[in-house]
């Protein structure tokens, strides 16, 4: 096991304990000649009265070497993620696009869906424990002029605000993590019937209907409603 960042205090208490401190560490694995890498979210909690650390492990996430890289140069070399808009205490924005092999799952009354979509860019907001998801055309650095769209997503309300039902979001602020967290957890229901521009409103059906083809060709924001621009959410 290779722990490539330091412990960093968390603003987080539980009750009883003493604040905690968050770790990221990465297991190295071969598996018939093949090398596989899985990231951990770590959590290091002190109970009151007691100088004995205890320590839970979160979010096992296998991650590719070119990742793990990036990750290394970021903490190594002390730069900002480029894709980060926003950290300013309580609020953190960040541009995001996921990998091609991103399966949306979404299950609805006695219907699944798991398979791959081509997906469009996205904006998140991470403010307190609520997290919100929006639409973007480019993966270029935004400005406060730029368009946002409504994300194309089950559990979404019309104002981006996630319904995060079961979903347990970690508690670092890697931006990675925290959006894969939220795309690998299953959707179940459309909080926001008028994402699309060809639908006064979507009804579930329709949607997973539509997604359905979005396996092949790639969500276009031309397909979506605008929500407003950046700056609507700074």
């Amino acid at each position: 096991m290779f722990d490539y960042t330091e412990a960093s205090q968390s603003n987080h208490r539980d009750a009883g304990r003493n604040p905690m401190s968050s770790m990221e560490v990465v297991a190295f694995e071969t598996i018939n000649s093949e090398t596989y890498i899985t990231h951990y979210d770590v959590k290091a909690t002190v109970a009151y009265g007691s100088n004995k650390e205890s320590y839970e492990i979160h979010n096992p996430k296998v991650i590719n070497p070119s990742t793990l890289v990036e990750k290394l140069n970021l903490k190594q070399s002390g730069l900002i993620d480029p894709r980060v808009l926003v950290d300013s205490g309580n609020t953190l924005i960040w541009q995001y696009t996921p990998s091609p092999d991103q399966c949306l799952y979404y299950k609805y009354r006695n219907k699944t869906f798991a398979k791959p979509i081509k997906w469009c860019n996205f904006i998140f907001k991470l403010q307190g424990n609520g997290l919100s998801v929006f639409a973007v055309q480019h993966k270029s650095r935004p400005t406060e002029k730029t368009r946002l769209y409504f994300a194309p997503l089950p559990n979404v309300y019309s104002s981006g605000i996630i319904c995060l039902g079961s979903c347990s979001l970690p508690r670092n602020k890697d931006i990675d993590v925290i959006s894969e967290c939220y795309f690998d957890s299953v959707k179940t229901h459309l909080n926001n019937r008028k994402l699309l521009r060809d639908h006064k409103e979507v009804s579930d059906t329709q949607f997973l209907n539509w997604i359905k083809t979005k396996t092949t060709s790639p969500i276009r924001v031309s397909e979506l409603k605008p929500f407003g621009t950046l700056k609507d959410i700074l």
